[in-house]
């Protein structure tokens, strides 16, 4: 049995333009890559020397110069220089007594002039004249305009408002609705409750306690009952149920003049309210 070698590639022929496109390539356009690729690692670079020397050689310098020099050249002159030299030294023996002699023939005869010449010539003088001139025509001014502002905007629409609204609804309300309403539903039948039954009723205990308890019965069936009998019967009960009929009769327009009128424009004015000012 025999074994075939495997066949071999033909190898690419190519011809002398292709040899020269190649080395136009390779001279044009690898050299500028090249350079662009360095040009991009060379960024990466200096931030990684930068990073190493920050690490390992500058950040451990610092730590170091910070531990043995700055905070002992600190302390050596927080605690030595500046209680010993500074503050007994300087303090005690220098910068005091000069300012003794400083406050003693230089400051305050400068502060007597000053109080004499300043307060006493300009300052106090000009007090009043500043303050008639012109603290109190700015106070006048913003008085005037504070008054002015509240009679415009505040008294004279409230006194309109009074005058041409809520005094002519108010009278109307209490002598078209509320005298009727007080006159029929409490002194009418007021009037015919102490006419009717209290004075009868009065009759009745007094011819009680006078004629005996069977004379006193028949006359308060007679004067008593049987009027007030009547009373409620003719007078009483349709009133009531004319009142009840009324009330019933007005509830429903006014509950839904609540429910569909009153109650959504005062959402829609809270809206509005809430939305101009805020909460």
């Amino acid at each position: 049995m025999s074994t075939r070698a495997p066949e071999q590639p033909t190898p690419e022929q190519v011809s002398i333009w292709g040899w020269c496109a190649r080395t136009v390539v390779l001279m044009v356009f690898v050299p500028p890559r090249l350079a662009w690729e360095v040009i991009k690692r060379v960024p990466r670079a200096i931030a990684a020397a930068i990073t190493l020397f920050n690490d390992h050689l500058l950040r451990p310098l610092v730590t170091l110069f910070r531990d043995w020099v700055i905070r002992p050249l600190r302390d050596f002159v927080r605690n030595y220089l500046w209680h010993l030299l500074i503050q007994q030294l300087l303090f005690g023996m220098v910068l005091t007594p000069l300012g003794t002699v400083l406050l003693a023939y230089f400051l305050r005869p400068i502060q007597r002039a000053i109080e004499e010449w300043l307060w006493r010539r300009v300052l106090r003088p000009s007090i009043p004249w500043i303050f008639r001139t012109a603290v109190k025509p700015i106070a006048d001014a913003m008085g005037w305009a504070v008054t002015m502002t509240w009679r415009w905007l505040v008294a004279v629409p409230i006194s309109a408002l009074w005058q041409r609204m809520l005094r002519p609804g108010g009278r109307w309300l209490l002598v078209a609705v509320i005298e009727p309403l007080v006159t029929w539903l409490l002194v009418w039948p007021a009037k015919r409750l102490r006419r009717w039954v209290l004075r009868p009723l009065a009759y009745a205990v007094v011819v009680t306690v006078l004629f005996g308890w069977r004379v006193a019965t028949t006359v308060v069936r007679i004067t008593v009952v049987t009027p007030c009998r009547w009373l409620h019967r003719t007078v009483l009960q349709p009133l009531l149920a004319a009142v009840a009929r009324a009330w019933r009769a007005l509830s429903g327009p006014v509950r839904w003049a609540y429910q569909r009128v009153i109650m959504p424009w005062r959402a829609r004015i809270t809206e509005v309210w809430t939305a101009l000012f805020g909460g």
